[in-house]
């Protein structure tokens, strides 16, 4: 992730979530993103949870300007 979100302009923060709880990765973007690529910054943040986070009960990726990747990732 650190590679696509640097090429991209912005930065992440995780926060760890224990089994059964939601693990939620933030994304910060440095400068406005178009759609494709805040879809495939999403993308990466759920395979990211996935393996950082396999315990959690649901993964949720968000970002802190407020929008939503076109397709909503919570799983």
């Amino acid at each position: 992730m650190a590679g696509a979100a640097a090429e991209r302009g912005s930065r992440a923060r995780r926060q760890s979530a224990a089994a059964g709880e939601t693990a939620t990765l933030e994304i910060e973007p440095f400068a406005p993103l178009g759609p494709a690529a805040r879809d495939a910054l999403a993308d990466e943040g759920e395979r990211l949870l996935g393996f950082a986070a396999d315990r959690a009960a649901s993964h949720a990726v968000r970002f802190r300007d407020g929008r939503r990747p076109a397709a909503a990732t919570q799983t």
